[in-house]
């Protein structure tokens, strides 16, 4: 992205030119901090979702019952194994 960037700023005038690196120089750390807080969050979301299913999975057990991905959407579904047969 950057070296697009560098090879149409090379084209402008020297005044505009500096500005339009400072500018771009800007963009790109905010993509970049934007990807780096949705990696953190993604990174947390998944140890919460390993905790709450290793919190119920005795439950579960107990139960006969076993957590699969529903037919539609991102959804999680309790089921007991007698009616998954």
């Amino acid at each position: 992205m950057a070296f697009e960037a560098e090879t149409a700023i090379s084209k402008l005038n020297s005044i505009e030119q500096e500005l339009i690196r400072y500018q771009v120089a800007q963009n790109i750390l905010n993509v970049y901090k934007e990807y780096k807080n949705k990696k953190i969050y993604n990174i947390k979301k998944g140890i919460n979702e390993r905790l709450t299913l290793n919190g119920i999975r005795p439950k579960l057990l107990i139960s006969n019952a076993v957590v699969i991905k529903a037919d539609k959407g991102n959804t999680l579904v309790i089921i007991n194994i007698s009616k998954c047969s």
